[in-house]
C-alpha cells in the first residue's frame, strides 16, 4: 500500500507563513490567503499521485474545522472523501513528526510525507518515491533550501525523534539515519518550499513558465496559488544596484 501524508498547519490567521511577513508588507489576511492556496494545490496534486491513501495530518488539534472548511471550499465531495484527517500529536514539530511517522509506519507499506507549502510539487516526483520504495527497503529524501527537506519516504520502522531539532540540519540528520540502519537511499531533485520572501519571489518569476508547461501537458500548474498571487497584486522587482537577490512587492 502507498500512503501519502500531508503534514500541515491548520489555516488559522496569524499562525501561518509568518516568516513571509519580513520585507514584504503582507498582512495576516494576505498570508492566510496564500497559505490556503498552497495547501489546496498541494492536496490537489496529491490526488493525482499513485497513493492508495492520503492522510492530512494537521496542527493544532483544534484546527480540524478549519481544515474541513478548506476542503469544502476547494474540493468536490468525491475528492474530499480521498482525505483522511488526523491531528498531529506532540509539543514540538520534531515530536509531532516522529509520532506521525511511527503511526504511519505501523500501518505498513510505503509511506511518503510532504509539507503543505509545496504547491508546485509534481505528482510524478511523489510517484518516483513510491516506485523506489516498492523495490527496496529504504529512505527517500527530497532536499529543499537551507538544508531542509520537502519529502521523506520510508517503508521500515524508524525513530525520527531529534531529526528536526535545530535549523538546516534535517537533511544531514536523515542521511545519517539511513546510514545507521544501512538502508537503500534515494535523493530526489531539489525543490524549494515557499517559506521566506526570496522563495516567493522565485516562485512568482516561474509562473509564466509553469503555465506554458501546463498548456503543453508537461506540468501540473498550481492554479490556486497563482490565482492568489495575482489577486493580491504581487510582483517581483530587482533589489538595489549590485545585489543579486530579488524581492517581491505588493502593488498599490
Amino acid at each position: 500500500m502507498n500512503l501519502l501524508v500531508i503534514f500541515a498547519k491548520a489555516p488559522i490567521k496569524g499562525e501561518v507563513k509568518t516568516r513571509l511577513k519580513k520585507g514584504t508588507g503582507l498582512t495576516d489576511d494576505d498570508l492566510l490567503r496564500l497559505y490556503k492556496a498552497f495547501l489546496a494545490d498541494t492536496a490537489k496534486h496529491a490526488i493525482r499521485t499513485c497513493a492508495d491513501k492520503i492522510s492530512l495530518h494537521y496542527y493544532p488539534q483544534s484546527g480540524m474545522g478549519r481544515i474541513e472548511e478548506l476542503l469544502t471550499d476547494f474540493f468536490s465531495t468525491e475528492d474530499m472523501d480521498r482525505f483522511q484527517l488526523s491531528p498531529q500529536e506532540g509539543g514540538s514539530f520534531d515530536l509531532r513528526f516522529a509520532n506521525t511517522a511511527r503511526r504511519m509506519g505501523e500501518e505498513g507499506g510505503n509511506v511518503v510525507v510532504v509539507g503543505s507549502d509545496l504547491p508546485h510539487l509534481q505528482p510524478g516526483m511523489v510517484d518516483g518515491a513510491f516506485e523506489f520504495l516498492s523495490r527496496k527497503t529504504g529512505l527517500v529524501l527530497g532536499p529543499s533550501n537551507e538544508g531542509g527537506v520537502y519529502l521523506i519516504g520510508f517503508n521500515t520502522a524508524l525513530d525520527f525523534t531529534g531529526v528536526f531539532e535545530g535549523s538546516g540540519v534535517e537533511l544531514e540528520n536523515l542521511a545519517r539515519l539511513a546510514e545507521k540502519h544501512d538502508l537503500a537511499f534515494k535523493l530526489l531533485e531539489e525543490v524549494s518550499d515557499i517559506d521566506v520572501a526570496a522563495d516567493l519571489a522565485s516562485f512568482i518569476c516561474r509562473i509564466e513558465a509553469m503555465e506554458y508547461g501546463g498548456r503543453q501537458s508537461l506540468y501540473m500548474v498550481p492554479k490556486h496559488t497563482i490565482k492568489a498571487i495575482r489577486e493580491l497584486g504581487l510582483t517581483v522587482a530587482e533589489t538595489g544596484a549590485g545585489e543579486r537577490g530579488r524581492r517581491f512587492v505588493k502593488k498599490c
